[in-house]
């Protein structure tokens, strides 16, 4: 008998779990409450991704990877806004502010999880850029939201399930 694949969309309890804690913490870091877009499912076997992605691991009960991308003058302005100056280079402080951003709506999102009654970690957030970027969620189908500001849009990437399905 062949391996069952998932092909459903990420639980949307945990979809909605990352999207609340982004939209808490890009409020309260920017300034400004980021609209929702339009979500965009992964239907092949991968999904397009940004110019510029920050990756974090989600391990314990859950298994899978969420993925904040977004543009280089998107990442310049979110950093400029975090760091109070003018961040006009892609830089190991401006990548790095941004990592610590998603780190954080992250480490925000476990909180959400748990009260879902799910043990979940983090791994450390993984910076790597682009023109023509794909992700694969491996037996799950990821969902993708844009998270609309001012400064830019922030995709939220979200590809997790449950480690024994």
């Amino acid at each position: 008998m062949a391996p069952t694949t998932n092909t459903n969309p990420a639980s949307l309890d945990y979809v909605r779990v990352f999207l609340r804690a982004s939209q808490r913490y890009l409020a309260e870091v920017l300034g400004e409450v980021p609209k929702r877009g339009q979500p965009v499912f992964q239907v092949d076997a991968s999904l397009a991704l940004q110019e510029i992605n920050i990756s974090i691991g989600v391990t314990g009960d859950l298994r899978g990877l969420v993925n904040f991308g977004m543009d280089k003058p998107t990442l310049l302005a979110i950093a400029s806004t975090m760091m109070m100056e003018n961040c006009t280079e892609l830089d190991e402080l401006s990548i790095s502010a941004v990592m610590e951003l998603s780190n954080i709506i992250s480490g925000n999102a476990r909180t959400g999880l748990s009260e879902l009654g799910k043990f979940s970690d983090i791994t450390p957030p993984t910076y790597f850029a682009g023109k023509a970027v794909v992700g694969s969620w491996h037996r799950m189908r990821a969902m993708s939201v844009p998270m609309i500001l001012s400064k830019g849009t922030v995709f939220v990437t979200v590809g997790i399930r449950p480690r024994h399905d």
